[in-house]
């Protein structure tokens, strides 16, 4: 199989980085080489979506921290009228939380 001949560096600095020569050699390499073009489709298997179990899985978690996190803020504003009456100290509620 013939390779086709990449640029040295002394071309790449001369031309720049940008130059349309070096992205033209290097398009040609890659497009030449069948093992880069299948690896290539292989390394793109972990830009997938989620599917099946692992999306259900993904979707139960949020959802449960979600639920978490939303009884949390009911019971603590369910109680904090409670413990200021009984603290007397509306200057703790800060604390509140923090204790439960």
């Amino acid at each position: 199989m013939t390779r086709l001949k990449r640029p040295s560096r002394t071309n790449d600095v001369e031309a720049g980085p940008e130059s349309n020569s070096s992205r033209e050699t290097a398009s040609l390499t890659i497009a030449a080489d069948p093992a880069v073009v299948s690896e290539r489709k292989v390394g793109h298997e972990h830009d997938a979506y989620p599917e099946g179990i692992a999306l259900i899985s993904i979707l139960a978690a949020v959802a449960v921290s979600f639920f978490l996190v939303f009884l949390n803020m009911a019971i603590m504003s369910t109680v904090t009228p409670g413990l200021t009456d009984q603290f007397n100290a509306l200057t703790d509620v800060g604390w509140y939380a923090s204790a439960y």
